[in-house]
């Protein structure tokens, strides 16, 4: 990961989903972004590749009282190289599979884009009410969060991907990357609270070779 930033200009452009004027989509405001760019070292030595991860509210071009929230994901050149010719970022491209998710838009970037013929992916999700939690927002509500069963097995998580709704009392798990769909043999486990931070005990220890998959939670803090 850098400090440099890659979504600065992207405020106000249209994505289009190709399925009539309805499917078009401005992107209003940038949440965030995070990236995983590299090293020329990295980039020549173990041919790894970086990405951008960018997270912008959006609203409908037909209808701007629809919001959405936008997930893009594109290559970028390895640390350096921000600046050098088209052709020199070109020979970076790559493609990477996404089988396991149902992505409707791919598109190509443009040549003052970081990395023209490597991947970008658009991925509009709904826009979900509740705060978005750290540690200390967590921590400070004074509910319960019990159990989410959200169908995927997490990978990299913080609590910063959980949205909590005080009004309707639920949670949203919001990240999937670095996750996989879940298989038959996969069962929740309680010490995953702790693992999500969303559970404390006196020592926080994990015991995933435990077979009790269910222990006593009498004395943990939720």
């Amino acid at each position: 990961m850098t400090e440099n930033t890659f979504f600065n200009d992207w405020t106000n452009r249209k994505i289009d989903f190709g399925r009539g004027p309805s499917s078009i989509w401005t992107l209003d405001r940038l949440y965030g972004e995070k990236n995983s760019q590299v090293d020329d070292e990295r980039y020549y030595e173990y041919q790894c590749i970086g990405s951008a991860y960018g997270t912008f509210l959006c609203q409908n071009v037909m209808d701007s009282t629809s919001r959405s929230v936008m997930k893009i994901f594109m290559q970028v050149p390895y640390d350096g190289s921000q600046r050098a010719p088209a052709e020199h970022r070109k020979s970076q491209a790559q493609s990477i599979p996404v089988d396991d998710f149902d992505i409707d838009s791919q598109l190509n970037p443009k040549t003052l884009d970081p990395v023209p013929g490597g991947y970008i992916y658009f991925i509009l999700t709904n826009y979900l009410p509740g705060i978005k939690l750290s540690k200390v927002t967590f921590w400070s509500l004074e509910a319960s969060v019990h159990c989410v069963n959200s169908g995927i097995v997490r990978g990299l998580h913080e609590t910063e991907h959980v949205l909590w709704d005080a009004a309707t009392y639920k949670s949203y798990i919001t990240s999937f990357r670095m996750s996989e769909p879940a298989g038959e043999s996969d069962e929740w486990r309680d010490d995953e609270l702790i693992v999500w931070s969303m559970a404390q005990t006196q020592n926080n220890r994990i015991w995933f070779e435990d077979p009790n998959k269910h222990p006593d939670m009498s004395t943990w803090t939720l």
